[in-house]
């Protein structure tokens, strides 16, 4: 089990959201209990660990104890709507010219010269940055179990141009791609018979960037004793996060034989990653004989 300190303030530390089906899993992976609803904003030190992989789902509220805008101490591009989600790039900073520059308009506004005051560079006009993070937000209204009245949960997740083909999905844990959402859980017409892959592919080449570099140097910093045995940097990300909430989850799963083409598809250009196993879950050497022939079929060996 990861230590504690290293994902406290976030939701989930290593994983691509591809569509809102995956933000749904992730949504109820919290409305259940099974991952951590974000309550406090990131302090200094934490947005500066801000990496790819990272998801965050926080309530809004205008309590003393809550807040309304997620804040990340970042510069950001103008959304692009894609579906229900929408999608930022991160910008560079300001750069001495600009803080001259800003620092001459305050000084012609303070004075009584007659000489036009130049105009304040505009968001979009500001370069991307060249190894920055793409954010990807989506909200919705949740009924969360014991609350009369639906709240509003944003999902925020951070990725780069290597995660594409580096983070783990909700189909590489076992405690995501197991869950089931109700339709009368979310409000705000939301489509859960989406499959279209809606991040952004056309991303700016990263010159600074070498392709070699291990996404292993992008995750969260973890105890040697948060993995098993990994064999590949990408499967090295799959995080051993707590089991799941028993209460809410059916003990035993139907055979796979009854699935059909219910069980999950190719990953696209991901690749598939033995899955870590959980406590409390069966292992290839207890499934029933239908289990073992449709293993067999998929090519997995037992």
């Amino acid at each position: 089990m990861p230590h504690p300190e290293h994902i406290s303030y976030v939701t989930h530390p290593a994983l691509y959201i591809r569509n809102t089906s995956d933000s749904h899993r992730v949504l109820e992976a919290v409305r259940l209990g099974i991952l951590p609803l974000i309550k406090r904003r990131l302090t200094p030190d934490q947005r500066t660990q801000l990496r790819g992989g990272n998801v965050f789902v926080w309530e809004e509220s205008e309590h003393d104890s809550g807040f309304v805008r997620w804040t990340d101490g970042r510069r950001w591009s103008q959304s692009k709507m894609r579906g229900d989600c929408l999608y930022y790039e991160e910008k560079i900073g300001i750069t001495d010219a600009e803080k001259k520059a800003r620092a001459t308009r305050r000084a012609m506004k303070a004075s009584d010269s007659s000489v036009p005051i130049p105009m304040a560079p505009r968001r979009q006009d500001r370069p991307s940055k060249v190894d920055g993070l793409r954010k990807q937000t989506y909200s919705l209204m949740i009924n969360v179990p014991g609350v009369a009245k639906a709240r509003k949960w944003h999902l925020v997740a951070y990725s780069s141009a290597l995660d594409i083909t580096h983070l783990p999905t909700v189909d590489d844990y076992e405690y995501l791609r197991n869950i089931s959402v109700s339709k009368s859980v979310f409000h705000g017409n939301p489509d859960f018979e989406t499959g279209k892959f809606l991040w952004p592919l056309e991303m700016p080449a990263s010159p600074t960037l070498s392709l070699s570099l291990s996404p292993v140097m992008l995750a969260p910093k973890l105890e040697s004793s948060d993995f098993t045995s990994r064999s590949t940097p990408r499967d090295a990300l799959l995080i051993a996060l707590p089991p799941m909430t028993t209460a809410h989850l059916p003990t035993k799963l139907p055979a796979l034989s009854s699935l059909g083409s219910m069980m999950p598809g190719p990953l696209g250009r991901h690749k598939s990653s033995p899955i870590p196993s959980m406590a409390g879950h069966h292992t290839y050497g207890s499934y029933c004989p239908d289990d073992r022939r449709m293993l067999q079929k998929l090519r997995v060996r037992i």
